[in-house]
């Protein structure tokens, strides 16, 4: 021992001191790497939970689309056959109204050919004024209440088979029509 001499060991404080800082070294790379490992989890998570939530949405959007498909199955035959009803009436009615108009044309030597087409005009002409009303209607209606309009092979066909159906609804009110003797017609009115 030496007077008035201190010895202090320098050995031991820096082991102490990089002991230290490896053990937190190491403590911040197993923190960061959990922390990692975490957040793919989580994205993982997220990814799997999208995918589901898409997954549902698209399921949901075809069962939607079925149901609409199945309604229109339904609805657009029933509408056809009611409005070729309504215009085979009317036409019926029409004959009926202009029973002496007829009488008169077959007197004067109109054919049952050409007073059919005249009732079949009508109700062609008739079917398409419906349609050129009813389908940019039906289009606005469809942009109102659903935001967007898809145009599809059934509206490009509304226009002649709205004519079509017109005039094969009006062809038995028209033979009946032109069937008609012109000298039963006239005796009667």
């Amino acid at each position: 021992m030496l007077p008035d001499t201190q010895v202090v060991e320098f050995r031991s404080q820096a082991v102490t001191r990089a002991e230290a800082r490896n053990r937190a070294e190491r403590e911040a790379r197993d923190a960061l790497a959990e922390e990692k490992s975490r957040q793919a989890k989580l994205r993982q998570e997220r990814v799997r939970t999208d995918r589901a939530a898409l997954a549902a949405e698209r399921q949901t959007q075809a069962q939607l689309r079925d149901e609409r498909e199945a309604l229109a199955a339904v609805l657009v035959p029933v509408v056809l056959f009611a409005s070729a009803a309504a215009v085979a009436l009317l036409t019926l009615v029409n004959v009926r109204q202009r029973r002496g108009e007829v009488g008169i044309l077959r007197a004067l030597g109109v054919g049952a050919r050409q007073v059919v087409t005249l009732f079949l005009g009508r109700a062609a002409l008739t079917g398409l004024l419906g349609a050129a009303l009813g389908v940019p209607a039906g289009l606005a209606a469809a942009l109102l209440l659903a935001g967007h309009v898809r145009l599809d092979p059934v509206a490009a066909a509304a226009l002649p088979a709205a004519v079509a159906v017109a005039a094969l609804a009006a062809w038995l009110p028209a033979l009946l029509a032109a069937r008609q003797d012109p000298a039963v017609i006239l005796r009667d009115e």
